[in-house]
C-alpha cells in the first residue's frame, strides 16, 4: 500500500498473490500477514449540489480493505509453493441524505406555496471480497512463474429517493415522489498469472489478469414515479402520475477487461525502486441488468429499466521508493495514477432515466503514500498513509426553488478525497518463531 501497488516485479511479502503470484517460489521466508489495522477517512463533496450556496457532502471514517494470507505444502509437490488469501478488492458506501423546510411564502413554476418540504436519500454501495489459491513453482535459478485463482462475491446497491411536498395558499397539497434503487449480486472466478526474472540487480515482472468468469447471482429493481397535483415540472403540463414496480431475482452479467502488467525494480546498494505499469482493455457498452418490461398503472407507458456499462481502455503507471537505512528501519514513498476508465454515456441516477449507468465515476484520481517499516526479531511493522484525491464536474442533482425543479441543465464541481491509515504486521512463522 505505501508503494502503491508498484510492485509487481519485486513484492516481498504475501501481497504477491494479488500483484505476481510467480514472486512465491522467490521469496526465501514468505510470512503469514495480517494487514490488520487499515483506517479510512474519505470526504465527497458535491458544491452547490442543491443550488446556489446549497451544498451536499458526506464524510465517513473506518475500516478500509484488507487482506490475510498465508503459504502451505503439499508433501508429495516437491518445488511447487503455494499460498491462501482473503482480500477485500472494494469497500465502498457512500450515501447522502438532505431535507430542506421552507416555511416562509415561496413560489416554484408560478405556483405560491405556504409550505414546501423537499427530501433526498442516495444510496450507492459496493463490497467485493476475494479468496484466493496460488501456485508458484521456479522455471530455472531466474525465472519463476505462477498463477493465483481467486473466487469473489461481489454487492451491488444503487438507490435514490426525492420526495416533495408542498402546500398552496388554497389549502390544495401538491406531491412528487421518485424513487430507483437497483441491487444485486455475483458470484464467480478469475485467473492472474505472472512470470517473475531475478537478477542481479533487477527484478523484470510480467502479470495477465483474466477477465471475470460470471457463476451466478441475482438482481433486483425498483422504480417509483408519484406525482399529484402539480402542474408541471421543467414547466412542461404534467398529469398525475402513478407507476410502481419490484422486481426480482433478475440475471446478472457483471464483466470486467483483460490486462497486462509490467513491472521493473532496480536494486540499489541501499534502496529499491519500483516502477511498473498496467493497461487494461476496453469493454463494449453492455447490459449488466435489465427489468422485464411493464407497463405503469398511471399513465399506461410502456418501461424497462436498464443498467449498463462501457469501459474504454487505460494505462496506468506508478513509481515507488524503498530506502533501509539499516537492517531495522526502511522508508517508502510513492505516487501512482488511477485514470478513469468510464466511457458510458448513460445517465446518472438521479436524472431519472430509464437506462443508467453501471460506472459512473469519470474522475481521474493520483495516489501518493509515505510511511516507515520497522523490523523486529518476531514481527515487521509498518505505520503510514496513502492519499487519493479527484475532482470533476457533474450535471447539478437538484435545484428546489429554482424554474425548474430537478435537474437545471447547469453543473457542480465534485471533490472526492480519501485517507488511508496503516498499522500492519507481518509474522515469519515459516522462520525461528515456528520452530520455537
Amino acid at each position: 500500500m505505501l508503494l502503491s501497488g508498484t510492485v509487481n516485479a519485486s513484492v516481498e511479502d504475501l501481497g504477491l498473490v494479488f500483484y505476481n503470484p510467480a514472486r512465491l517460489s522467490q521469496i526465501q521466508n514468505p510470512a503469514f500477514v495480517i494487514s490488520a489495522k487499515v483506517y479510512e477517512l474519505t470526504s465527497t463533496k458535491i458544491k452547490d449540489g442543491l443550488g446556489v450556496g446549497n451544498d451536499l457532502s458526506k464524510s465517513s471514517f473506518g475500516g478500509a480493505p484488507n487482506l490475510v494470507a498465508g503459504t502451505f505444502n503439499i508433501p508429495f509437490l516437491k518445488g511447487h509453493s503455494f499460498a491462501y488469501s482473503f482480500l477485500t478488492r472494494f469497500r465502498n458506501q457512500s450515501d447522502f441524505n438532505a431535507q430542506e423546510d421552507f416555511l416562509e411564502n415561496q413560489e416554484v413554476n408560478d405556483l405560491p406555496y405556504t409550505s414546501l418540504i423537499a427530501k433526498l436519500n442516495s444510496n450507492n454501495g459496493i463490497n467485493e471480497e476475494w479468496f484466493g489459491l496460488t501456485w508458484s513453482r521456479k522455471i530455472n535459478d531466474k525465472l519463476s512463474g505462477g498463477i493465483t485463482m481467486f473466487g469473489y462475491q461481489k454487492d451491488y446497491s444503487s438507490g435514490l429517493i426525492l420526495q416533495l411536498n408542498g402546500l398552496q395558499y388554497d389549502n390544495t397539497t401538491d406531491m412528487l415522489g421518485r424513487n430507483r434503487n437497483l441491487s444485486y449480486n455475483a458470484y464467480g472466478l478469475l485467473w492472474k498469472a505472472g512470470l517473475s526474472a531475478e537478477l542481479k540487480n533487477i527484478n523484470v515482472g510480467l502479470t495477465i489478469t483474466t477477465p471475470r468468469m460470471n457463476l451466478f447471482g441475482s438482481g433486483s429493481t425498483t422504480y417509483e414515479d408519484f406525482q399529484s397535483g402539480l402542474d408541471s415540472i421543467k414547466n412542461i403540463p404534467n398529469s398525475d402520475r402513478y407507476i410502481e414496480n419490484q422486481q426480482d431475482d433478475l440475471s446478472i452479467k457483471v464483466r470486467s477487461p483483460v490486462s497486462i502488467g509490467l513491472g521493473v525494480g532496480l536494486k540499489l546498494p541501499q534502496s529499491t525502486i519500483h516502477i511498473s505499469s498496467e493497461w487494461y482493455a476496453g469493454l463494449r457498452n453492455y447490459t449488466v441488468m435489465e427489468s422485464e418490461s411493464f407497463i405503469g398503472q398511471q399513465p399506461n407507458d410502456t418501461i424497462n429499466l436498464m443498467l449498463v456499462d462501457d469501459l474504454k481502455s487505460v494505462l496506468n503507471f506508478g513509481i515507488g521508493i524503498e530506502h533501509r537505512f539499516n537492517e531495522k528501519i526502511s522508508v517508502y514513498g510513492s505516487v501512482a495514477s488511477d485514470f478513469t476508465a468510464v466511457n458510458s454515456g448513460a445517465a446518472y441516477l438521479y436524472e431519472f432515466k430509464d437506462t443508467l449507468a453501471h460506472s459512473k465515476f469519470d474522475g481521474n484520481l493520483f495516489h501518493m503514500a509515505g510511511g516507515v517499516a520497522l523490523n523486529m526479531k518476531w514481527a515487521e511493522l509498518t505505520l503510514g498513509a496513502t492519499y487519493a484525491a479527484s475532482s470533476r464536474s457533474i450535471p447539478r442533482p437538484f435545484y428546489i426553488l429554482g424554474e425548474d425543479l430537478i435537474g437545471e441543465p447547469k453543473y457542480s464541481n465534485l471533490l472526492y478525497k480519501r485517507w488511508r491509515f496503516i498499522v500492519g504486521f507481518s509474522f515469519p512463522f515459516r522462520g525461528t518463531v515456528i520452530k520455537n
